[in-house]
């Protein structure tokens, strides 16, 4: 049972996962234990996957995922407006809204890449993983395994920084955690790793895994 008042999901483009049945059946389920609900849609986070995809230039890249996270954003405000939400208390924020904040938790994750053989093993092994089974590259030169690794970081930075320095303290997502946020968070990486990381009193991250069948 989820136990946080204020929870945030992020939305991936082209997840099938996130439509518009399952969307509204997380709305109906969490009228009864979320007070505020953050809907964050990953649209330029989006760039990376069509930089590896279609081998186009970063700024091409991030334009196509602004039109398509368009696209999700239409989505949610019509299943909110469709199902006449009145609790939680929704808010919809896109991908770059968070980013101008998130510097300080990225840099120390690319500095912990840096400086720790565990964790740098680790983004490799996922990065490769992640082009093999999300971008279907069978063959993966070092410039594709820093863009994937890139994304991932990124997407760390944020999963953190929402959970750490906002009041949205509980993630839900329909898959594992984020990248190697529970290693982090279990101290694989050292003991005082978290805090090198967030410079900041720690609070009761939450995560879950939720799907609905």
């Amino acid at each position: 049972m989820i136990i946080s008042e204020n929870v945030f999901v992020g939305i991936s483009l082209h997840n099938k996962y996130f439509s518009k049945r399952n969307i509204s059946t997380l709305l109906k389920y969490s009228y009864y234990w979320v007070n505020e609900l953050l809907f964050l849609v990953a649209d330029s986070l989006n760039r990376y996957n069509y930089m590896l995809k279609f081998r186009i230039n970063e700024k091409t890249a991030v334009k196509k995922s602004h039109i398509e996270g368009e696209q999700v954003l239409n989505m949610l405000f019509k299943i909110i407006s469709d199902n006449k939400i009145t609790k939680p208390l929704i808010t919809i924020k896109k991908w770059d809204e968070y980013v101008p904040f998130i510097s300080d938790v990225q840099n120390n994750l690319e500095y912990l890449l840096k400086h720790n053989p565990m964790f740098r093993n680790d983004l490799t092994i996922l990065s490769q993983k992640y082009l093999k089974d999300k971008i279907g590259l069978d063959y993966m030169d070092s410039d594709s395994i820093k863009i994937s690794s890139k994304y991932i970081i990124e997407e760390m930075a944020i999963s953190i920084y929402i959970s750490e320095y906002t009041k949205y303290h509980c993630e839900i997502y329909p898959g594992e955690d984020i990248g190697l946020v529970n290693e982090i968070y279990s101290n694989k990486y050292g003991t005082n790793i978290l805090n090198s990381i967030l410079n900041n009193k720690l609070q009761e991250r939450q995560y879950f895994s939720l799907k609905f069948e």
